[in-house]
């Protein structure tokens, strides 16, 4: 299974990533899961960084998200949950804080 990312920002160890809705929770990952990493920004082609480890899956609304995980989302700028709001909205349009979202955990 692919996680597609817009930025190929990684940091060793635990990361997480957080995808809106219940699709990617819906998938079944399960812990320690191997999983492939692809950056594709649009626009550009997809390119495969690595393999990483499913450390954990979560369904949360964003404004629950436990504030100790959000310091290991893998995009520096969404580490609080405005800035990961903000990075959402973006990219998605606009998402509320009462959204359920689906948190992959993974390790490098």
């Amino acid at each position: 299974m692919t996680l597609h990312f817009i930025s190929g920002t990684f940091h060793p160890g635990l990361n997480i990533t957080v995808r809106r809705g219940l699709e990617w929770f819906r998938k079944g990952l399960i812990p320690g899961q191997t999983i492939t990493l692809c950056v594709c920004p649009p626009g550009q082609d997809h390119t495969v960084v690595g393999q990483a480890r499913v450390a954990f899956v979560m369904a949360a609304q964003i404004e629950t998200i436990p504030d100790e995980l959000m310091k290991y989302e893998h995009e520096p700028s969404c580490r609080t949950k405005e800035g990961l709001l903000a990075a959402m909205s973006r990219v998605l349009g606009e998402v509320r804080a009462d959204e359920i979202v689906t948190v992959i955990g993974f390790e490098m």
